[in-house]
């Protein structure tokens, strides 16, 4: 079993999402997807998921906050949230050979591009979920992923 780590930044009513390179010998090439990536060895997963923003996003905001994991039999997940504002926007910027473009947009406009499978099975599942905490300015608890 191998462990990731994904965040949703947030700005407004819309989640930053993370357009992968297409390159063939990748997982997934070209898919939109949130920003992450595998934990490495001995490595903490908050350490991991403040790595993964700045390598692939260009910034880790400082209220990222814990919601929930999710494990099957061959990964196990933990996911964060934060919220940003219009300013700490303006720091997001591909890091170096990584992923073709990033947005910010709606969970709506999300699920009409071609999004990783896990990406797209969670956002379906929980779209009134997330966009009840966007609205609300809220942030989920692991108990809100039943």
């Amino acid at each position: 079993m191998y462990q990731t780590v994904v965040a949703l930044i947030c700005l407004n009513n819309e989640i930053l999402f993370f357009q992968r390179d297409n390159n063939a010998t990748i997982p997934d090439p070209g898919k939109w997807q949130l920003p992450g990536g595998h934990i490495e060895e001995n490595e903490e997963p908050l350490v991991a998921i403040q790595r993964e923003l700045v390598e692939e996003v260009g910034h880790c905001p400082s209220g990222l906050s814990f919601i929930a994991s999710r494990k099957t039999d061959k990964v196990e997940t933990f996911v964060y949230w934060s919220y940003v504002n219009e300013d700490e926007k303006n720091k997001f910027t591909l890091g170096a050979d990584e992923g073709q473009s990033l947005e910010f947009m709606s969970i709506k406009k999300a699920l009409t591009l071609d999004l990783t499978n896990p990406v797209r099975f969670y956002l379906e599942r929980y779209q009134d979920m997330i966009n009840g905490h966007l609205t609300a300015k809220t942030i989920p608890k692991d108990q809100d992923f039943i």
